[in-house]
């Protein structure tokens, strides 16, 4: 699906003896729609046992010039050395590691546009030394442009709290997807929501010994604005979060024809 956008660019202006000078037009390029495809996740055991890795289950991913988004959280203080994927692509961090309120645990983002597929996927995130509580969504997006991150934004709560906001942020173009990776650390059952204009596309949790405790969450808002907004999570018990959002560009789709050429009446 195209999306039809209405400014032209002036590249040229003509004046012929006896008749209005023309105004030559050149339709800006259109932009592919960027639509979400699936996401695949992985979480580790609740007994708080360490490990160097963390992965997904796996997915067909079908398809190159595929945007993949990955949101990572771990409890102890190391660094992701890697993240790669059984199809081969290579990913890149969008912001450095989030430290989340209180020092509970650490977030990031990874991202990647696809140049080779797999039938049965998976993102494995690997770390420089042992970590617990370590989990893992990806989610698949189409339509967006092979260099496709923009600008990024993050967050904290201010102590314990029901929510997480990131900082202000302003798309470079209309029509990008925001996607937000946020966590937090609490005991109890809970029910993560998405923020306003937001979707949350998926959520991970630890079955025992708290069961329905979600840990993790990714969202997202298609054909966000290129204007100043915000990204947010709640739920229902308050807890210490972090949460970063990230803002990625769509493909342009090449403009066919000659350029149009309206009259500029009462000149010449």
């Amino acid at each position: 699906m195209l999306r039809c956008l209405y400014a032209s660019v002036l590249v040229g202006l003509l004046q012929l003896p006896g008749s209005p000078s023309r105004v030559f037009l050149v339709p800006t390029p259109e932009k592919m729609a960027i639509a979400f495809v699936t996401t695949a996740k992985g979480i580790d055991t609740w007994d708080g046992t360490g490990a160097t890795t963390i992965a997904t289950g796996a997915w067909n991913l079908a398809n190159t010039d595929r945007l993949i988004v990955v949101g990572i959280r771990w409890e102890t203080d190391v660094t992701i050395s890697s993240v790669t994927d059984t199809a081969g692509n290579t990913y890149s961090s969008a912001v450095s590691r989030l430290t989340m309120a209180s020092s509970v645990g650490y977030i990031q983002v990874y991202y990647t546009n696809t140049t080779a597929t797999n039938a049965a996927n998976v993102v494995t995130a690997t770390f420089s030394a042992s970590t617990t509580y370590r989990t893992i969504i990806a989610a698949e997006y189409s339509g967006a442009t092979a260099t496709p991150l923009d600008v990024t934004a993050t967050g904290v709560s201010v102590g314990s709290a029901t929510s997480v906001t990131s900082g202000s942020f302003t798309p470079t173009e209309t029509g990008e997807v925001a996607v937000a990776f946020a966590s937090h650390n609490a005991d109890g059952a809970h029910d993560m929501s998405a923020g306003t204009n937001y979707i949350l596309r998926d959520s991970t949790f630890w079955v025992a010994p708290d069961p329905d405790a979600e840990e993790a969450g990714l969202e997202d808002r298609l054909d966000a604005p290129a204007s100043a907004q915000t990204a947010s999570m709640s739920d229902t018990t308050a807890s210490w979060w972090g949460i970063i959002v990230a803002t990625f560009k769509a493909a342009a789709v090449a403009a066919g024809g000659r350029p149009s050429r309206l009259p500029l009446l009462g000149v010449g």
